[in-house]
C-alpha cells in the first residue's frame, strides 16, 4: 500500500518514474492529493513545484521537469473528462496493468474529484497518515550530541533492549555519520553481521536472546524499507523504528533527562533533547 512517506523518499532519491506511479496509487487509494491538469508546460511545472515542495524540500533540479513531462504525456493520452476513474486510467497507461486495490484499503473519495479537479483546491491534510506527521516532528527536533547517544546505546546494550539499542545505534546518522549495519536481507547474514559489529565495539559477544531480537528487528525493517545503502535509507529505518516502538515513553523516562523533558513527557523530546 502506497503512503505519503514513500513519495518523500522517491523525491529525495530522484526517481521521477516511480514517484508518478506511487502518486497515482495514493490518489487511487483515497489520499486527497492535488491533480495537476494544465497542459501548459510552465503552469504544469508550477503546479508540481507546489506539490513536491510540500512533500520534500531536498530534490534534484531536474526532478520537477521530469515529473511534469511524464504527467503531460499521460494527460495527452486521456480521452474525455477528468473524473474519479482518471487516476486508474493514468496508472494503466503508465504501467500497462490495471490497478488492483489491496484488501482493506479505502476507496477514492469521489467528492474530491467532483470539484473540477482544481489542483489548488485539494485539501492539504486529508489522507495523511499519523506516521507522516510523526516523521516531520522528528525531523524538526535537534538530535542528541553523539557522546550522549553512545552513552545511551551502551546502556541499552547492557539492558538487552533491542529497540533502544537500534535507535541509538542508528541515531548518529542525524549527524551525517554512517553507522555500521548489516547490508543484507538474509536472517543468517544479518545475525552474523550484528555479532561482528557488537564484538568490535564492546569486545563482548551477543547473547542468543539479544542477538535474535536484533536480527529479527533488522530483518523486518530491511524488508519494509529496503537495504539501507545511503544515509537517507538508514534514516528511514531509524524514524520508522522510533514511530513503531511502543515502549519509548517508558524507557525514555529512565534515561538521564532534564526536569523540563520529564515534565513534558514527550517521546521525541525525551529521545533527542528539547529544541
Amino acid at each position: 500500500m502506497a503512503q505519503l512517506t514513500d513519495l518523500s523518499d522517491l523525491i529525495y532519491d530522484n526517481q521521477p518514474g516511480p514517484f508518478v506511479q506511487t502518486y497515482l496509487e495514493c490518489l487511487i487509494e483515497g489520499y486527497s492529493l492535488k491533480f495537476p491538469m494544465d497542459t501548459n508546460k510552465d503552469a504544469l511545472e508550477t503546479a508540481w513545484t507546489s506539490i513536491i515542495t510540500k512533500l520534500e524540500s531536498d530534490f534534484d533540479e531536474d526532478f520537477i521537469p521530469s515529473v511534469s513531462k511524464k504527467w503531460a504525456r499521460l494527460l495527452s493520452q486521456v480521452k474525455g473528462n477528468i473524473d474519479s476513474t482518471t487516476p486508474k486510467e493514468f496508472y494503466k497507461l503508465l504501467t500497462g496493468e490495471d490497478y488492483l486495490t489491496p484488501r482493506g484499503d479505502k476507496k477514492a473519495d469521489r467528492s474530491y474529484y467532483s470539484r473540477n479537479m482544481d489542483p489548488l483546491k485539494a485539501p492539504k491534510d486529508g489522507g495523511v497518515s499519523d506516521s507522516y506527521y510523526k516523521q516531520k516532528e522528528i525531523e524538526a527536533t535537534t538530535p542528541l550530541p553523539i557522546k550522549e547517544i553512545l552513552k545511551r546505546k551502551k546502556a541499552a546494550f547492557k539492558d538487552k533492549d533491542a529497540d533502544l539499542f537500534l535507535i541509538y545505534h542508528l541515531s548518529i546518522v542525524r549527524h551525517q555519520k554512517t553507522p555500521k549495519v548489516p547490508l543484507s536481507s538474509l536472517p543468517e547474514t544479518i545475525l552474523q553481521r550484528w555479532e561482528e559489529i557488537v564484538l568490535k565495539e564492546y569486545s563482548k559477544p551477543l547473547s542468543d536472546e539479544f542477538g535474535a531480537a536484533l536480527a529479527s528487528k533488522w530483518y523486518y525493517y530491511v524488508n519494509q524499507k529496503g537495504i539501507p545503502n545511503t544515509l537517507k535509507g538508514i534514516q528511514n529505518i531509524l524514524f520508522a523504528l522510533m514511530i513503531d516502538s511502543n515502549n519509548i515513553d517508558n524507557t525514555s523516562s529512565q534515561q538521564s533527562i532534564s526536569k523540563e523533558i520529564k515534565k513534558s513527557g514527550g517521546f521525541f523530546s525525551g529521545l533527542f533533547g528539547k529544541k
